[in-house]
């Protein structure tokens, strides 16, 4: 899904997709083959979101917020730009839900009101992958 689109489920609840994560391994590939600087989420990218109620945000990565947390399960990974920019969605949106995968580490927890799930990677588990929650 394009960054910033959103998708209104039947039972009326508003999902927000915004991929984009700093690759770990850059140094290892090749600009224009397998790696690109639109990989991070910009400026450009939370600019004409629409200014609706969104209940589910499903991203690469996580906000600011988590990111000490999660450095315990994958220390590699750290602080990007992509985290800053989802801080601010959060702050502007307040969803309800979140489900974001990059750190390939399954982990769960409450950002305020913000139920979060850090999804793990397909050879890590059975974790990598759920069913949204009824509402």
């Amino acid at each position: 899904m394009p960054r910033g689109s959103t998708y209104t489920l039947p039972d009326g609840r508003v999902i927000m997709f915004m991929g984009g994560a700093e690759s770990i391994d850059k140094q290892w590939r090749t600009l224009g083959h397998d790696w690109f600087p639109e990989e991070i989420i910009t400026q450009k990218d939370l600019q004409n979101l629409p200014d609706i109620k969104v209940d589910i945000f499903i991203t690469h990565t996580c906000p600011t917020e988590l990111v000490d947390e999660l450095k315990l399960s994958y220390p590699e990974k750290g602080f990007e730009p992509s985290n800053k920019a989802l801080s601010a969605l959060w702050k502007i949106y307040k969803p309800d839900l979140w489900i974001f995968g990059h750190w390939h580490n399954y982990k769960e927890g409450v950002l305020n009101e913000t139920k979060w799930y850090a999804l793990s990677a397909t050879r890590m588990g059975d974790r990598w992958w759920m069913w949204l929650p009824e509402k």
